[in-house]
């Protein structure tokens, strides 16, 4: 490597404004330099230099102000090469053809501040070895390549609250470092690829979404790659061309937090666990998916979807646990709307919470999966699966037609004498056609495990009009002398039909009636002779 050391300082006035410019071709070289403090002024005219490097070593302090109709035009630049660099930009062009370093080394902080004027640079890192923060309150940032943020085992923050940050190709946020992107206001644009957040192993990247911000991304957003993902949204809007992931395409997991006002719209479909572990809160706000929605797509994978306010479109279908992997939805709260029906697998779980409703298009299949909770699903439901009623206990209610096929199994847990208050309900608005299994449990409580005595009786199943009887019934042990008996009633509540469970002594055998018939009658010719 050659070793000649050139440094060039300019020194010129523009316009009556002194200007400094330093220029460093080898800047490695400088690093050994005694430590210093330089501060570089442009208000004006135009300045074009091959590479731009602020605090050079390890000790130096530059700064450089750039504003008015000042143009820099360089082939590289460096905001805090191995020391110290801060760039504040109020006016003017800044063009970089090439790279662009804020933070570049370990152990270096660089720091670029836009407020107005425009930045252009082809490939970004912040934080790529050192400390990168990068500040917009305004103006206007293109990235003609792809923007990192905390690369090579640095830590990049950026910025966003008024101006706009337009990327015409990938952006990684924690790319093998950490990645933290805070936007209140202004425009950033992903143009034609992907964000991600947290791309490589042992990287991180988060993305905090409020105000009135807008996020537009291109193609596919992926939170957690390789490495691990996290956004969080409170306001703002965050539109998704393509592809939603959580929990990626690698083995990262992946997180997303819905609140207050945010707005998430996802243009085709959205995966929670893709190939690991995603997981998505909803407290507030708006997210709308136009295609198909996946919770645990891969084998192996883990996605899990719990909303507690706000409102969910899915224009597609709702899969639970597809290719063996595990997927739960936990409706507590807002409201759910699912155009395309749920396909809800074995490894899948969809729980309504007490007062929720979720309204289903189509029908809603349980694919060897579970329905379960005390809240209301309008549509109509077939199930092969497992339909368990109830919060412990509770009333589980289909607005529509239910069909339980041989392969399918009703749950349903007695713990006093209380329809849905203390034994489980599965309440049907329409037709319920059975079949399958029938399984009913007995439940503590708190004084201990419910114990039946003759004649209580549970209607367990309601509906306008009960077709079919469930082929297999597993019933819980009874005290000695007691029988479980099952009666499928028509209109025996007004006009609706009822599966009804009741408990009687054990009925004598013929014999033993016939001979207490028989004392009974020599008793009673006993008392007459008297």
């Amino acid at each position: 490597m050659n070793t000649k050391r050139r440094d060039w300082y300019l020194d010129w006035y523009l316009k009556g404004q002194r200007l400094a410019i330093a220029v460093t071709v080898a800047a490695a070289l400088l690093s050994s330099a005694p430590a210093r403090a330089a501060t570089f002024t442009q208000s004006g005219g135009t300045q074009t230099v091959d590479s731009l490097v602020l605090g050079t070593g390890s000790g130096d302090h530059d700064t450089y102000d750039l504003s008015g109709t000042g143009n820099l035009s360089a082939g590289h630049e460096y905001i805090g090469y191995a020391g110290t660099g801060v760039f504040t930009q109020t006016g003017g062009t800044n063009t970089v053809a090439g790279n662009f370093y804020v933070g570049t080394l370990i152990g270096s902080s660089g720091t670029y501040n836009l407020s107005s004027g425009s930045l252009s640079g082809a490939y970004e890192h912040i934080g790529h070895g050192g400390t990168g923060i990068f500040n917009q309150t305004g103006g206007t940032h293109t990235v003609t390549n792809g923007l990192n943020l905390g690369s090579g085992g640095g830590s990049g923050t950026y910025h966003l609250s008024s101006g706009s940050l337009s990327v015409r190709n990938h952006e990684r946020f924690g790319y093998a470092g950490t990645g933290v992107f805070n936007q209140t206001g202004g425009t950033h644009t992903v143009v034609s690829s992907d964000l991600v957040l947290g791309d490589q192993r042992g990287g991180s990247g988060t993305y905090h979404l409020s105000g009135t911000g807008i996020l537009e991304v291109g193609r596919h957003e992926h939170i957690g790659g390789f490495g691990t993902g996290t956004f969080t949204q409170t306001g703002g809007t965050n539109r998704v061309s393509y592809d939603l992931f959580l929990g990626g395409t690698d083995s990262g997991p992946g997180t997303y937090h819905l609140s207050g006002t945010g707005s998430l719209e996802v243009g085709r479909n959205e995966y929670i666990g893709y190939s690991s572990t995603g997981t998505f809160t909803q407290s507030g706000g708006m997210h709308t998916v136009n295609g198909t929605l996946s919770l645990g797509r891969g084998s192996g994978s883990s996605g899990t979807y719990t909303q507690s306010g706000g409102t969910h479109t899915v224009i597609g279908s709702m899969i639970l646990a597809a290719f063996s992997g595990s997927g739960t939805y936990n409706l507590t709260g807002g409201t759910l709307t699912v155009n395309g029906g749920i396909i809800n697998n074995a490894g899948g779980t969809f729980h309504a919470g007490p007062g929720t409703t979720a309204t289903v298009g189509g029908v809603g299949f349980l694919n060897h999966g579970q329905l379960n909770g005390s809240g209301t699903i309008v549509g109509n439901i077939t199930s092969d699966g497992i339909i368990a009623p109830g919060n412990s206990p509770g009333t589980l209610t289909i607005t529509g037609d239910y069909t339980q096929s041989a392969l399918g199994t009703l749950e349903t847990e007695i713990g006093g004498l209380l329809a849905g208050t203390e034994y489980d309900v599965l309440n049907i608005t329409g037709t319920a056609t059975l079949n399958g299994t029938l399984t009913v449990s007995l439940f503590d409580l708190g004084g201990g495990v419910f114990a039946p005595v003759a004649g209580n009786s549970f209607d367990i199943l309601t509906a306008q009009v009960i077709n079919g009887t469930f082929s297999t019934v597993n019933l819980p042990a009874l005290t000695s002398g007691l029988v479980w008996q099952i009666h499928y009633l028509t209109d025996a509540i007004g006009s609706t039909d009822v599966v009804r469970l009741g408990v009687q002594p054990v009925p004598l055998p013929a014999a033993v009636y016939l001979f207490g018939a028989a004392l009974v009658g020599l008793a009673g010719l006993t008392r007459r002779r008297g």
